[in-house]
């Protein structure tokens, strides 16, 4: 059954492989793994090719390697991660977590069910989580407790079709120099749609703006966007000479406690006086870094069975399955997320 949740995204066979480090032509498939203290990405992936992250955790992976601390796609093809569990994991640059630029076109470069987040201070590097290019999908995740200097939760760019960013919770997060959430596009790419859907975005601080809009049109719905601290809230830029300057649309949505100003260019319609119950269901971060947890962790990976390195090239397909996958999922849950102000 190993080959189900793969063939959900993406056709094509792959090859099995259990444990190792490996540099290897193909699609890979990266399923029920444990990944600890490794001081390079997890990841490196580059040429046309389909990626599918499922059922993993990255504690502590880090690189002084420019991009992308967990993963880093370079420049082409298609990544899905879906049930991926991500703490305490940096890099010296852009993409804390990960810093994917896929194909251009409506190629995948999707987050689904997801946590993120950091038990350390420090603050460390820029942008959490990196998206360019293809069609951009962030959904049902948790992005909590980042700092950073610049985006602290997440930065949707150049997306070539509309994004859509639902069902988040996007709480704790401090850029010291700039912003939280930006969606942009370069400045002679054709401007899209943007949608910021039902999610929670509480307790986040940046310097400049929360959210950012450069040139494109974002629509945002039944959020709760509370207890924020930033010179703007919201703020939309454009490039100097072009015509279209983009737009922010903010409809039966929860603006309570926030310290900053909000630009009169903002459109505003239908506004909640009380937090909005959006009862989001997320992948638990906490069992990411329970002790028990970290001690099954480190015997797994002693015993070869979760050490892997990879290196995806041009050609045929990779499978990558933890042998442990019965210990894996005991350790997977759900929680509500209830957030009283």
């Amino acid at each position: 059954m190993f080959h189900t949740e793969y063939n959900n995204y993406f056709e094509g066979s792959y090859e099995q492989i259990t444990n190792g480090s490996y540099t290897k032509n193909g699609n890979a498939y990266l399923y029920n793994s444990f990944f600890k203290d490794l001081s390079n990405r997890v990841l490196y992936s580059s040429g046309d090719l389909k990626t599918v992250i499922e059922s993993t955790t990255f504690i502590s992976i880090s690189t002084n390697e420019g991009y992308g601390g967990c993963i880093f796609l370079n420049e082409n093809g298609e990544i899905v991660q879906n049930r991926v569990c991500s703490t305490d994991c940096w890099a010296d640059s852009n993409g804390q977590h990960c810093y994917c630029i896929t194909s251009i076109g409506d190629s995948k470069n999707w987050i689904l069910e997801s946590s993120f987040s950091r038990t350390f201070n420090e603050e460390k590097g820029d942008i959490s989580i990196s998206f360019y290019h293809g069609h951009q999908f962030l959904y049902n995740s948790n992005i909590s407790y980042f700092k950073t200097s610049s985006i602290s939760a997440y930065f949707f760019c150049t997306a070539d079709t509309e994004s859509n960013s639902s069902m988040n919770s996007i709480i704790n997060n401090t850029s010291s120099s700039d912003i939280c959430i930006c969606f942009s596009t370069d400045t002679y790419q054709q401007p899209h749609d943007e949608k910021l859907f039902r999610s929670n975005i509480i307790n986040n601080k940046a310097k400049d703006q929360l959210i950012e809009v450069y040139q494109n049109s974002l629509t945002i719905y039944e959020c709760n966007i509370i207890n924020s601290f930033a010179d703007n809230i919201f703020i939309i830029q454009s490039p100097y000479g072009n015509d279209f300057r983009g737009s922010i649309s903010i409809e039966n949505s929860c603006l309570n406690n926030n310290q900053g100003t909000i630009p009169n260019d903002i459109s505003i319609t239908s506004t909640k006086n009380e937090m909005i119950e959006n009862h989001l269901k997320h992948l638990s971060a906490d069992l990411c870094f329970e002790s028990n947890t970290r001690n099954i962790i480190s015997n797994i990976i002693d015993n070869n069975e979760a050490f892997i390195n990879i290196v995806i090239e041009d050609a045929d397909e990779i499978e990558i399955i933890n042998k442990k996958e019965r210990d894996f999922r005991k350790f997977w849950t759900f929680v509500f997320l209830n957030i009283s102000i």
